[in-house]
């Protein structure tokens, strides 16, 4: 997947998943959540199958604030 075809914000929670799963053992359900997260957002259509709710619940995951979900989110859409 080529970085140019995913917005820059979805390239960066990409990669805060990437290196937050670093973070925990390859057993742990955390960071079998955040490889997950990475997974997902390395595909540069994901957030036009996702639900708005659990992308909500991906950003919280990845530390966004909630009072900028709306911003977030309209920038990957």
């Amino acid at each position: 997947m080529n970085n140019q075809e995913i917005p820059q914000i979805q390239v960066e929670l990409r990669d805060k998943a990437q290196n937050l799963a670093k973070n925990y053992d390859e057993t742990s359900n955390e960071f079998k959540k955040y490889n997950a997260i990475a997974k997902i957002l390395n595909e540069s259509n994901c957030f036009s199958y996702i639900p708005m709710e659990r992308a909500y619940a991906m950003l919280r995951d990845l530390g966004v604030e909630e009072d900028k979900f709306g911003e977030v989110y309209g920038q990957l859409v």
